[in-house]
């Protein structure tokens, strides 16, 4: 029994530190010298295990690489669901908009021939009955406006998003292919200049690749997250509007643009 337990205790000690080695690079030169951060890669650190740090970024890119293209999926059904909404909304704008015409050009003949109530869509209206839906049509007009510009912004959004995140799919595969060959270089020569810039380029693509990772945050964000930190309402629901008195709704009525 007690072997047993020795056993089990030096299988928990071996695979720790097979952990450690694995996953800490910074650990496999002198902790003193080469740990910028826990587990980081330093200068110096990279100088002293250049094909460690090699296999390190290899792993990391190809983790980088994985959640660009989960990113980009995201992305893909986030612009769908933009244009679906920001067509609803021009819709329902289009429709304020003929109603609202067809309120003005019924309400002229009326005002012309003093002939009120009139029958409009299926019902009677006095005239005051008539200013007031026109009032309400010419809001709901502008607040659909309004929220099919903030989704016009969100399919901006989305389209940018997802060229930067082509380029960095682009430049992640070509650095991943050429680590490919240099680590075995790398491996045989150990340390050159060539060498030194290379693995200089790779620490800078890691970084820019976390920096891109962190901002993604959520296009991994849902578009009502989008609409809302581009300044629109929330999706499909028409912004508030408290404008269009009597004086631009008479303007509205008595017009022929």
């Amino acid at each position: 029994m007690k072997l047993v337990k020795l056993i089990l205790i030096l299988l928990v000690v071996v695979g720790v530190g097979y952990a450690v080695w694995r996953f800490l690079p910074g650990v496999r030169t002198k902790v003193e010298s080469t740990v910028e951060e826990y587990g980081g890669w330093t200068d110096d650190a990279r100088r002293e295990d250049p094909v460690g740090f090699l296999e390190y970024a290899q792993e990391k890119m190809s983790a980088d690489l994985q959640a660009f293209q989960k990113a980009k999926q995201d992305l893909a059904a986030a612009r769908v669901k933009a244009e679906e909404e920001m067509q609803k909304t021009e819709d329902l704008r289009a429709a304020a908009e003929r109603h609202s015409l067809e309120f003005r050009g019924a309400f002229q003949a009326a005002e012309a021939s003093a002939a009120f109530p009139v029958a409009v869509s299926g019902a009677q209206y006095e005239r005051d009955d008539m200013i007031e839906q026109v009032r309400l049509l010419l809001l709901q007009r502008d607040n659909y406006a309004g929220v099919a510009a903030s989704y016009r912004k969100v399919l901006d959004t989305v389209d940018a998003r997802q060229n930067d995140l082509d380029r960095r799919i682009l430049d992640t595969k070509a650095q991943l292919t050429n680590l490919g060959a240099q680590k075995e270089l790398v491996r045989i020569q150990k340390l050159t200049e060539e060498t030194d810039e290379l693995m200089a380029q790779v620490a800078e693509l890691l970084g820019e690749n976390s920096e891109v990772l962190q901002d993604l945050d959520s296009p991994v964000r849902t578009v009502e997250e989008l609409m809302r930190s581009g300044g629109g309402g929330a999706a499909g629901t028409p912004v508030a509007n408290t404008g269009g008195g009597d004086s631009d709704v008479m303007a509205f009525l008595k017009g022929s643009g």
